[in-house]
Protein backbone atom coordinates (compact mmCIF):
# COMPACT_ATOMS: atom_id res chain seq x y z
CA UNK A 1 0.00 0.00 0.00
CA UNK A 2 1.92 3.01 -1.43
CA UNK A 3 -0.19 5.81 -0.06
CA UNK A 4 0.93 5.55 3.33
CA UNK A 5 4.55 4.99 2.64
CA UNK A 6 5.11 8.77 3.22
CA UNK A 7 2.72 10.34 5.38
CA UNK A 8 3.95 8.62 8.75
CA UNK A 9 7.21 10.68 8.44
CA UNK A 10 5.13 13.83 7.31
CA UNK A 11 2.31 13.74 10.22
CA UNK A 12 5.16 12.77 12.79
CA UNK A 13 6.37 17.27 11.96
CA UNK A 14 2.56 18.48 13.40
CA UNK A 15 0.39 18.48 10.70
CA UNK A 16 -2.98 16.34 11.13
CA UNK A 17 -4.37 15.29 7.91
CA UNK A 18 -4.29 13.79 5.05
CA UNK A 19 -5.63 14.38 1.35
CA UNK A 20 -6.09 12.18 -1.09
CA UNK A 21 -6.58 13.58 -4.44
CA UNK A 22 -8.79 11.85 -6.74
CA UNK A 23 -9.17 12.91 -10.64
CA UNK A 24 -12.13 11.35 -10.97
CA UNK A 25 -16.05 12.16 -10.24
CA UNK A 26 -17.72 11.37 -7.10
CA UNK A 27 -19.80 8.50 -6.34
CA UNK A 28 -17.73 6.02 -8.88
CA UNK A 29 -15.99 3.23 -8.34
CA UNK A 30 -12.52 4.98 -7.82
CA UNK A 31 -14.17 7.26 -5.36
CA UNK A 32 -15.16 4.61 -3.17
CA UNK A 33 -12.10 2.84 -3.17
CA UNK A 34 -10.41 5.85 -2.39
CA UNK A 35 -12.69 6.42 0.60
CA UNK A 36 -12.41 3.13 1.83
CA UNK A 37 -8.31 3.12 2.25
CA UNK A 38 -8.93 7.00 3.16
CA UNK A 39 -10.76 5.22 6.57
CA UNK A 40 -8.52 2.46 6.81
CA UNK A 41 -5.78 4.93 6.28
CA UNK A 42 -6.92 6.83 8.81
CA UNK A 43 -8.01 4.81 11.15
CA UNK A 44 -4.46 3.06 10.96
CA UNK A 45 -2.75 6.38 11.41
CA UNK A 46 -5.02 8.08 13.76
CA UNK A 47 -5.61 11.23 11.78
CA UNK A 48 -8.28 12.61 9.70
CA UNK A 49 -8.38 12.05 5.61
CA UNK A 50 -9.90 13.96 2.91
CA UNK A 51 -10.77 12.88 -0.18
CA UNK A 52 -11.25 15.35 -2.66
CA UNK A 53 -12.44 14.98 -6.37
CA UNK A 54 -10.50 17.09 -8.71
CA UNK A 55 -12.48 16.46 -12.18
CA UNK A 56 -11.74 17.84 -15.74
CA UNK A 57 -9.02 17.67 -18.25
CA UNK A 58 -7.91 14.58 -18.32
CA UNK A 59 -6.70 14.42 -14.59
CA UNK A 60 -4.98 17.23 -15.42
CA UNK A 61 -6.31 19.25 -12.82
CA UNK A 62 -5.97 16.66 -10.04
CA UNK A 63 -1.98 16.51 -11.49
CA UNK A 64 -1.53 19.85 -11.05
CA UNK A 65 -3.28 20.33 -7.09
CA UNK A 66 -0.59 17.19 -6.22
CA UNK A 67 1.75 19.03 -8.16
CA UNK A 68 1.50 22.20 -6.51
CA UNK A 69 0.70 21.16 -2.78
CA UNK A 70 3.39 21.38 -0.44
CA UNK A 71 6.04 18.87 -0.27
CA UNK A 72 5.55 17.60 3.04
CA UNK A 73 3.90 14.15 2.15
CA UNK A 74 0.44 14.99 3.22
CA UNK A 75 -1.32 14.92 -0.09
CA UNK A 76 -1.52 12.08 -2.53
CA UNK A 77 -2.26 10.84 -5.55
CA UNK A 78 -4.61 8.02 -6.23
CA UNK A 79 -5.17 6.85 -9.41
CA UNK A 80 -6.45 3.96 -11.08
CA UNK A 81 -5.70 1.95 -13.95
CA UNK A 82 -8.02 -0.23 -15.86
CA UNK A 83 -7.41 -4.44 -16.04
CA UNK A 84 -6.43 -5.73 -19.65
Amino acid sequence: MALGAAAPAALAQGDNSLRIIVPYAPGGSSDRVARIVGDKLGARLGVPVVVENKTGANATIAGTEVVRAKPDGLTLWYAASPTI
